[in-house]
């Protein structure tokens, strides 16, 4: 099975991108395109969680909204089918950029993280944390506003730190 790029929500419910359904009460609503997205329960920058419910957020600033789910099993299993998704099309990323870089520069992950955000930082003052584009490649943990779009772009992350390992025997 090809795995989708895109989330297409119909009429408030979720579905891949791709299946064609032969009712037509189906309406599109908003696409949203999945490599390098993420999906977050939380209230945009606090520690509150939501009820039942999530957001996918995309590279290019697009959301779907809130999405409420009936019970928390459908959430769990919407959650779990979508974050799939993303890490599936992320790896592909990775296979992809790696055919490309030396060896000891090689991609072993790409994802979200959350930062937190200083009080006096934050144009918002209830914003207390600011999604980060997190890579780990050959040595080093780079951090991102965004993803980077370009090898060009690989060399321009916000905060670079050195990785080293570690054998400590007894």
């Amino acid at each position: 099975m090809k795995a989708q790029s895109d989330l297409v929500i119909y009429n408030g419910r979720e579905r891949s991108a791709g299946i064609e359904d032969k009712d037509e009460k189906w309406k599109t609503i908003t696409v949203i395109p999945l490599p390098m997205a993420y999906l977050t329960r939380y209230l945009w920058g606090t520690d509150n969680i939501r009820t039942n419910s999530f957001e996918v957020r995309a590279v290019d600033g697009s959301s779907t909204g809130i999405i409420h789910c009936e019970d928390g099993r459908a959430l769990e299993q919407w959650i779990g089918h979508i974050n799939n998704h993303i890490q599936s099309l992320n790896q592909k990323s990775i296979k992809m950029s790696n055919k490309y870089l030396h060896q000891s520069e090689q991609i072993s992950y790409i994802g979200w993280v959350n930062e937190h955000v200083s009080e006096g930082i934050s144009e918002d003052p209830k914003q207390k944390w600011k999604p980060r584009f997190l890579i780990l490649k050959g040595g080093d943990v780079c951090m991102f506003d965004s993803p980077p779009l370009s090898s060009e772009d690989l060399n321009k992350c916000l905060y670079l730190y050195k990785c080293y390992d570690v054998g400590i025997r007894q």
